[in-house]
């Protein structure tokens, strides 16, 4: 049996990255169980015992056939458990729960989406920091595999264990990609732009510090003051996260709101994609990411990209996108200034369409890490 842990989907989808994978990857699991498995998805209950998720999840899936619904799950010895939602906020009960696993003989496997509340802790309020600090000690003194959303998560991994106190061994760390919806295989064609200055520009992902909305808001500002005219305008997809309150009141009363600046703040998937069927490129300047799910998104519609120079970004998008390193207003207007010109020239870097993976085949990758820690 394969338990998937899916626990805060099951109170609320917040459509952020972490829910839309978790979404995908447990829908094709349930389409396509991996041969000879039983798939059942999980929650955490406050007395640390692992329930049968699925009437929970009725409200997005519908229902479905599930022999442990509304009941405790009994496990068995070589039974595998998949923690692929984040239980940040649950640390003490996830790790009694993982040791009750433990000691039933389960595998324990847990997605490790980023290391970012360690490593950019100014970017999140200090209660994220420290429970995120405590569920990393769960995992790692209690998961037999860690999959990471990239290598380059894995390889920050590798050395937050090699340098953390307690246990150091015995833990097998692996990487997949994350997906896309499958629409068809066939990405919409992209419009023909005029070579001038007029570019519609979207960015994806919660309204939080580490995403860079503020160095982007001050770029556009200044580009909208310089040329009142302009025909350059950002449309922003993503709830309010926290942080940055005083950006949220800015950005509420602006004055080009409705104009040439959008937020969608509850976007609907069919709306998220209309918004990157009418865009002329993605503007990502977060500061850390553990993927970019964003790119992926871009690429299978294909979206010119100016991304911030991140080596998950180099790791999802290749060679098919613009980089940009420079921090700040400065660095996220000087990058629009570029592509803008590079498009007048016909040289704007064109996503490829490899990098749009389904999550069909992101959850066959997962499942492909789960059987190599299993032999391990």
């Amino acid at each position: 049996m394969l338990l998937v842990d899916v626990t805060e989907l099951a109170i609320e989808n917040l459509q952020g990255g972490i829910q839309h994978t978790v979404k995908g990857i447990l829908s094709e699991l349930l389409l396509a169980p991996p041969e000879g498995w039983r798939v059942a998805p999980v929650q955490l209950t406050r007395e640390g015992v692992y329930v049968s998720a699925s009437r929970d999840l009725e409200y997005l899936f519908g229902p479905f056939d599930d022999s442990f619904s509304g009941r405790h799950i009994s496990v068995r010895e070589r039974d595998v458990f998949l923690g692929l939602d984040l239980l940040r906020d649950h640390s003490a009960v996830f790790r009694d729960a993982l040791a009750r696993l433990r000691g039933a003989g389960v595998q324990i496997n847990v997605v490790v989406y980023d290391l970012l509340p360690i490593d950019l802790p100014h970017c999140v309020p200090e209660h994220i920091s420290r429970s995120f600090a405590q569920w990393l000690d769960v995992v790692g003194d209690l998961a037999d595999g860690a999959l990471c959303i990239s290598q380059s998560v894995a390889h920050r991994f590798l050395r937050w264990m090699s340098a953390r106190s307690g246990r150091k061994a015995g833990i097998t760390v692996d990487s997949f990609r994350l997906g896309v919806p499958n629409r068809g295989g066939q990405a919409p064609g992209r419009k023909v732009v005029q070579c001038d200055d007029s570019a519609k520009f979207l960015m994806v992902g919660t309204v939080e510090p580490r995403k860079g909305y503020v160095d982007a808001l001050d770029a556009f500002d200044r580009i909208w003051i310089a040329s009142p005219d302009s025909g350059i305008s950002l449309t922003i997809v993503g709830r309010y996260g926290w942080g940055l309150r005083d950006f949220l009141s800015r950005l509420e009363a602006h004055p080009e709101l409705g104009r040439r600046l959008n937020w969608l703040r509850s976007a609907t998937d069919d709306e998220v994609h209309d918004c990157y069927r009418s865009a002329d490129g993605l503007l990502f300047c977060s500061y850390g990411e553990g993927f970019g799910l964003p790119i992926v998104e871009a690429a299978q519609h294909g979206l010119p990209m100016l991304l911030r120079d991140l080596p998950e970004f180099r790791e999802v998008a290749g060679d098919g996108a613009f980089f940009f390193s420079e921090p700040g207003a400065d660095g996220v207007e000087g990058a629009l200034l570029d592509w803008l010109e590079l498009r007048r020239q016909g040289a704007v870097p064109r996503p490829s369409a490899a990098v749009a993976i389904t999550w069909e085949a992101s959850a066959r990758e997962l499942l492909g890490a789960v059987a190599r820690v299993q032999r391990c």
